[in-house]
């Protein structure tokens, strides 16, 4: 009996995926524009067929990357159900409450970690005395982001 319920379930998925498959295959994404460049590196002559991508401030560029963006709204619009997931996993997010992670504690009773609060987009870095010491943000890359423009995370910490 289990072999026949797992052919099932294997048959489902599989009718599932070709299903999504199929809504997909129909649309085709915006070709990228190719502007050949040719360089020589180490004695050897290697071809970029999209270095010009790289120029985000290129109005081709930009033209290309909106057309994109287009699309993957165009496709992801077609998911069934998924306006019902999205609002699932917005609320499975509030309802976890804070992330913390990283922790690490060091002599002195002092204890560094990673924190994001519900609704924040990025982690910050933290730090407090003790478990009941009050909390001291030493780093807050959305603060640097807002006075720098650009954007900023932290990948990892290690306290010295």
């Amino acid at each position: 009996m289990q072999h026949a319920t797992r052919r099932f379930h294997l048959n489902a998925v599989t009718l599932i995926v070709c299903g999504i498959s199929a809504a997909f295959a129909a649309a085709i994404p915006p070709a990228a524009p190719s502007q050949p460049v040719s360089e020589m590196l180490h004695g050897v002559n290697v071809a970029d067929p999209y270095r010009n991508l790289e120029n985000v401030k290129s109005t081709a560029t930009q033209a290309w990357l909106k057309a994109q963006g287009d699309y993957a709204a165009e496709q992801l619009g077609l998911i069934d159900g998924r306006e019902a997931m999205t609002r699932r996993v917005e609320a499975l997010a509030k309802a976890a409450g804070d992330s913390v992670r990283e922790v690490t504690r060091m002599p002195g009773e002092r204890i560094y970690y990673l924190k994001r609060k519900v609704g924040e987009s990025q982690l910050k870095l933290v730090m407090r005395v003790g478990m009941k010491g009050a909390e001291r943000v030493l780093v807050d890359p959305e603060l640097m982001t807002k006075a720098t423009g650009v954007p900023h995370a932290i990948n990892y910490f290690v306290p010295s």
